[in-house]
């Protein structure tokens, strides 16, 4: 007597004892990130003979056990299996409960014709693109395939991947589907194949992600599947359809146009949120901002560098270069920009990495021109046009970045910059808006004076309300000629830090940067607590080194703190944490 299957549709925690007859249509393992060598799991989509699907686990430390006795494709029996919830954002299935295999998992193999490939269901498109779909789980589509986007390469977290748009066309309901990294290699290869017409496309296993408010169709990392003219009776019954049609012969696959490219004022006013250069370094998080500074100065040591054809730095090495990405010597290489500008703002500085691709839109000129036209032996200057850039005002849009040390001065790699005036205005409208909806008193009149925060000169001027845009708080309350003069204090030394550098490294060592120097801190860059802590701080350090002999400390020495908050000089040396100021000008003077 044969055994007794159940269906899937019958699986839940309620009993131990299931017995499933199921076809692998989808396996793959999930890799560990911390160690890449091993897989984390094994995870499988099982098929019944009613088409019904269950997702499936083998956990890491029973992969060696069941996965050469397991192959996508084929046709299997398991039992003693134990049942878990389906949850997660990337639910392969409907199915409530999910299958987990255990030790005593029993499996063995049948006859792949038992349960046929071709009963595989894929849903309609159109139920995906609405707003009740509920995003958690990943999709089945497909379509002829109707056009094709133009490869480009898309950069996250210091990694880069092929991007390429498809559209796909279900019955006149066209929809679009981006395929990374390798899908989109697998694509190349069927479409140099001379086999794309009317094609269809299947794209199991997707997700669904939300764009602008619209819905998109990408791959996942590990799980997606892509199969062309599959077998499944509804393609063949798609195909037929649109053929069916259509009375003239198909023109092929179009290209497909780029809609998706997003205006520079949608970008910079509406889709990235502002901020200020202060926000931007406070930051602790990767995330994308639109701030608006004024260039003050460009390090000219290193505005260029030579990039193998993956855009990685190349080294020379045995009369060819050496590139550490794709590990091996090269011949292919071209200079790219990279030009590191020091950019203010009212509220703080930072270096800006602006790279090849902006900088050629910025300049109209690709860097292989700008050196040829500067000439090779003038390399160690600046180009007249990059030097133009100082003292001239752009809208950024630039990318944070976390350092887990923290122990270098961070700088932003900017992904886009904008010099359009007009643009540049309507960025500082929206800014004052946004601050008037932010320091509006309780009676929601906003006073004139706060509202001033774009001068003649184009800095946005401080206000005096706490400024928030965007989540973003300007946390100082200086005037704008206090931070404007402290800001460029720091230019200055910052570059005279920077020109003795490389000339005597010794005694950039012992020097004092005031900027660096906690002692000299403006409370501009400090919470109100931190200033009063250090504050008190510091007069303890003065009463430890100012005392007489008897211990007893003079009235005009420990008077350090004014009531205007500046620390006045004291009568005595004061030494702090074994730093010597040894100025005794004035408070005003120092």
């Amino acid at each position: 007597m044969p055994p007794k299957y159940n269906s899937i549709s019958e699986i839940s925690p309620s009993k131990e004892t299931w017995n499933v007859l199921v076809r692998i249509v989808r396996m793959w393992f999930v890799k560990d990130m911390k160690r890449d060598a091993l897989p984390y799991s094994l995870e499988m989509v099982l098929m019944d003979k009613k088409g019904e699907k269950i997702h499936a686990t083998v956990r890491r430390t029973l992969i060696y056990k069941y996965e050469k006795e397991l192959t996508e494709g084929h046709v299997y029996s398991i039992s003693n299996f134990s049942v878990a919830t389906n949850v997660g954002s990337y639910r392969t299935t409907n199915h409530a409960y999910k299958i987990n295999f255990q030790f005593g998992t029993k499996i063995k193999k049948f006859d792949d014709k038992l349960i046929p490939a071709n009963i595989y269901m894929i849903s309609e498109p159109h139920k995906i693109f609405n707003d009740n779909y509920d995003t958690d789980y990943l999709i089945d589509v497909m379509g002829v395939l109707k056009a094709v986007g133009v490869e480009k390469v898309y950069s996250r977290n210091g990694s880069e991947s092929k991007m390429i748009p498809i559209e796909l066309n279900y019955d006149g309901f066209c929809f679009k589907v981006t395929l990374f990294g390798p899908y989109a290699d697998e694509l190349n290869a069927f479409i140099a194949s001379g086999e794309a017409d009317n094609a269809v496309v299947a794209v199991l296993l997707a997700k669904v992600k939300m764009f602008q408010g619209q819905p998109t169709i990408q791959n996942t990392i590990y799980a997606t599947k892509l199969v062309f003219n599959p077998v499944y009776t509804s393609a063949v019954d798609l195909k037929k359809r649109m053929l069916g049609k259509s009375a003239t012969p198909s023109p092929g696959i179009s290209l497909l146009k780029d809609t998706s490219k997003v205006s520079n004022e949608d970008d910079f006013l509406n889709l990235t949120p502002m901020a200020t250069i202060e926000g931007v370094k406070d930051c602790s998080v990767e995330k994308t901002f639109a701030v608006f500074g004024t260039v003050k100065f460009i390090d000219g040591s290193e505005w260029w560098y030579t990039a193998c054809t993956c855009n990685k730095k190349v080294y020379p090495d045995e009369r060819m270069y050496f590139c550490p990405k794709c590990n091996k010597h090269v011949i292919n290489v071209s200079p790219r920009y990279m030009i590191k500008v020091k950019v203010i703002d009212h509220t703080d500085s930072a270096t800006f990495l602006i790279f090849d691709r902006d900088a050629t839109d910025l300049f109209n000129k690709s860097c292989a021109d700008m050196i040829e036209a500067f000439g090779m032996g003038n390399l160690a200057d600046i180009p007249e046009e990059i030097g133009d850039l100082v003292d001239k005002s752009y809208l950024f849009k630039v990318e944070t970045n976390v350092d887990p040390s923290g122990m270098y001065e961070k700088s932003f790699k900017v992904k886009k910059i904008v010099a359009d005036p007009v643009l540049i205005e309507k960025f500082k409208a929206k800014y004052v808006e946004s601050l008037k909806n932010n320091i509006a008193g309780d009676e929601g009149v906003v006073d004139a004076e706060d509202t001033n925060v774009v001068g003649d000169d184009g800095i946005l001027n401080h206000t005096k309300r706490d400024n928030v845009v965007d989540g973003v708080s300007l946390k100082d309350d200086n005037t704008t000629a206090e931070v404007t003069q402290n800001l460029m204090a720091k230019f200055s030394e910052s570059s005279a830090v920077e020109s003795t550098k490389h000339a005597d490294a010794e005694n950039v060592e012992n020097t004092i940067d005031p900027t660096k120097d906690i002692g000299l801190i403006t409370p501009a860059k400090q919470s109100h607590a931190l200033v009063e802590k250090f504050k008190a701080t510091y007069v303890e350090s003065l009463k430890n080194n100012i005392a007489g002999d008897e211990g007893v400390v003079d009235a005009e020495d420990a008077n350090v703190v004014g009531d205007d908050g500046i620390l006045n000089h004291t009568e005595r040396d004061n030494i702090v944490d074994g730093v010597g100021l040894k100025d005794h000008k004035t408070t005003a003077e120092v």
